[in-house]
């Protein structure tokens, strides 16, 4: 969490907004885990905390752009070690029919998504507002007030691709620490439930398909994060049993987790509710976006 934490604000410096310190974003990082954890919104069920924490600071548009692009590096990347997990599993395993096939889509469609993504983002051309059209929303009058906010909050978004390069690369570089980070975690649980001399790639799988299991939209991966380590244990040649262990471990972190970040999300509601009645009274609410 610490390197995700530092890449998130990596971004919010790089888009030149007021960044509390880093414990601060620590604990509004810890109250969106928490609510992503128990929402089936696969892991994004809190960001709407995490931006409106942050507009403490800045604007909500300002602060949820922050989010998005944070959420949007992390999503490509976890994408494309499904993409690479995927492809190693398939190649080097024995897997059944079923799961071949919807490993093979989901991996196409993430690849193909990550590359358009990216793609417009750095041509400097919108992608959020044109899936917004798609929708035909924009026709209408409440729809021509929505595509001007959503115009507004995608031009901060690409001009942190345009203009922020190096912060880019280095939020991933941030991604990829954390999943150094996570190996060494892992490598270590396994060794407590007694999976001793576990190599690179059967911990890569491991870790890949814990993140996918959480993508899916169940609150707390309930039955998904088991069903997916077992059989990816016995797909690599190792005991089933373990998997449970590992997803036991997971779940318990987790929890651990989200009762921290709800206990904080209690702090900063009733902290939240007190500052929104003084400036109603002031008149000086941010409803920007």
């Amino acid at each position: 969490i610490g390197a995700l934490v530092w890449r998130w604000r990596n971004i919010i410096t790089a888009q030149q907004k007021k960044s509390p310190n880093y414990w601060e974003l620590c604990r509004y990082f810890l109250v969106a885990y928490a609510v992503s954890y128990v929402t089936p919104g696969a892991k994004i069920g809190g960001e709407l905390f995490r931006a409106g924490l942050l507009a403490r600071h800045n604007s909500f548009k300002e602060a949820s752009s922050t989010v998005f692009i944070d959420k949007t590096i992390e999503m490509s990347v976890m994408g494309t070690f499904f993409i690479i997990g995927a492809a190693l599993l398939l190649l080097m395993h024995a897997a059944p029919a079923g799961a071949t096939a919807w490993m093979t889509t989901i991996a196409l469609l993430l690849l193909v998504l990550i590359i358009l993504f990216y793609y417009q983002m750095f041509s400097g051309k919108d992608f959020i507002g044109k899936l917004f059209k798609l929708t035909q929303l924009h026709r209408t009058k409440q729809g021509k007030k929505w595509s001007r906010s959503i115009h507004e909050f995608e031009q901060l978004i690409l001009q942190f691709y345009a203009k922020d390069k190096r912060h880019f690369f280095s939020a991933v570089l941030l991604s990829l620490l954390s999943i150094a980070l996570t190996f060494i975690e892992y490598s270590i649980v396994l060794r407590i439930l007694g999976v001793e001399n576990v190599t690179i790639l059967p911990l890569f799988l491991v870790i890949t398909f814990i993140g996918a299991a959480y993508l899916i939209p169940i609150p707390m991966a309930l039955g998904t994060l088991e069903a997916g380590q077992v059989g990816v244990f016995r797909m690599i040649g190792l005991p089933g049993a373990a998997g449970i262990g590992v997803a036991i471990i997971t779940r318990m972190k987790d929890i651990v987790l989200s009762i921290i970040g709800f206990t904080l999300m209690g702090f900063y509601g009733l902290h939240l509710g007190k500052n929104v009645l003084r400036k109603k009274k002031k008149g000086k609410i941010r409803w920007d976006f």
